[in-house]
């Protein structure tokens, strides 16, 4: 089943088709080629929620399913075309839908006759490891992938590479002390600079790709320039504002630099802000960096 890439993004009703029984489905989609991508996984894994189409593709096999757009509409139109487009091919037989609205088994409130039917259905069947002893390998196996992640020892930089702790078992960590356990890993993987101020690496792979470290100086320049826009705020009883923006300027000779900190730092500086360029922060960072 090939999924086009011009439906990408797009919204309508889309429609699943099999040409070995010449039957089909339909759905309805803000992003029809996520969604025919989605129902392609779930299709391929025999897990998908339509047990009719999930019967039809594993007898037919994919090479006879297609997928396409029937309708382009908007979100609000969905309820309409859709029951429209399924009261059409249900009057011909030819529907692979296990409901016949646009609601499908959403706030679907079963009958006690159909509740007594399903559970007589499964009544006597069980899990296939059921009562089945874990083999001694498998045993092993979890035992030590446990225990690796347990006494895995995590390092604790500050911003200047310097060693200030270290822990083992990430997740404890995480729920001792209040943090996001995504964040932390984002860190250790390179993905984010530093989470709150410090850097975290395993101890038995520390390494610092140029790409962080040029984050790393990005940041120490930041918060310099802080420091002198408070110390300047500190000296100054009443400044007058002209003469210390010229004096902030002299010494960082970035004004967009200042006045970032001034916005993140939220200090009075309203001349310095509103000079500020808001476009190309790349640009901005890539001078920062250099």
């Amino acid at each position: 089943m090939r999924i086009l890439w011009e439906y990408n993004k797009k919204s309508g009703i889309y429609k699943i088709s099999c040409s070995g029984n010449g039957k089909c489905y339909i759905g309805s989609s803000c992003n029809i080629r996520k969604r025919g991508l989605e129902h392609l996984r779930l299709l391929r894994l025999g897990k998908h929620h339509s047990a009719h189409l999930q019967r039809t593709f594993t007898k037919y096999g994919e090479k006879t399913f297609s997928h396409e757009l029937v309708i382009a509409c908007i979100p609000a139109d969905f309820p309409i075309k859709e029951v429209e487009y399924i009261g059409f091919y249900d009057k011909q037989g030819l529907l692979l839908n296990v409901t016949r609205d646009f609601m499908g088994t959403r706030g679907l409130i079963f009958s006690a006759e159909r509740k007594a039917k399903i559970s007589a259905s499964k009544m006597g069947k069980q899990a296939p490891n059921k009562g089945v002893p874990m083999r001694k390998s498998q045993r092993d196996r979890l035992m030590r992938i446990r225990i690796k992640k347990l006494s895995k020892v995590v390092n604790i930089y500050d911003l200047n590479l310097n060693l200030v702790g270290s822990f083992k078992g990430l997740k404890r960590y995480c729920r001792t002390h209040k943090l996001d356990p995504r964040s932390l890993m984002r860190v250790m993987k390179g993905e984010y600079a530093n989470y709150k101020g410090l850097i975290y690496r395993y101890a038995d792979n520390v390494n610092f790709d140029p790409k962080t470290l040029k984050r790393l100086t990005t940041i120490r320049r930041l918060e310099s320039t802080k420091l002198k826009i408070i110390n300047l705020l500190n000296k100054s009883i009443s400044p007058n504002w002209k003469d210390f923006e010229r004096n902030i300027l002299k010494r960082t000779r970035r004004r967009w630099l200042v006045a970032f900190i001034a916005r993140n730092c939220k200090l009075p500086l309203g001349i310095l802000s509103d000079s500020v360029p808001t476009h190309n922060h790349a640009r901005d960072e890539t001078a920062l960096g250099a």
